[in-house]
């Protein structure tokens, strides 16, 4: 196995504590990632709170790993299959009165991913991105 790791970043015309609000909302958090809140929490603030997501075509768990509010979020995904280890990291950097959101996805790979699934992966995650900044500042 060989791991991928997504960085990118994102400036939200909004303070941390908003972006912080629609992160730890995991139903708003599904809706940006694309992926369907199932059952579990729906807000998470403390390390062990858990969320059943169907993430693509994966049932998985969200669990919280980290949290500093309005800093950093840490979350694990764990599918059912056991088939990829995932790890999103979320931090919030105050800019005046906006605030830069960095993000860092390490997760595993069974197989070398072509250039071109990359491409579409980067795509992917910077559609992600522009769409936390939608929801954070509407």
């Amino acid at each position: 196995m060989s791991a991928q790791v997504f960085e990118g970043e994102v400036i939200v015309d909004a303070p941390p504590a908003k972006v912080w609000a629609v992160l730890t909302n995991l139903e708003q958090f599904a809706g940006f990632m694309g992926f369907e809140w199932q059952s579990g929490n729906k807000t998470v603030s403390k390390v062990g709170d858990t969320a059943r997501m169907k993430v693509w075509s994966d049932n998985a768990t969200y669990f919280l790993t980290y949290a500093e509010p309005n800093k950093e979020l840490r979350l694990a995904l764990e599918p059912d299959n056991a088939s990829y280890l995932c790890q999103k990291r979320w931090i919030l950097t105050p800019e005046g009165d906006k605030t830069k959101v960095q993000l860092i996805d390490i997760y595993t790979e069974s197989s070398p991913q072509s250039e071109e699934s990359i491409n579409s992966q980067i795509e992917g995650w910077n559609g992600h991105l522009a769409k936390l900044k939608a929801m954070a500042e509407s």
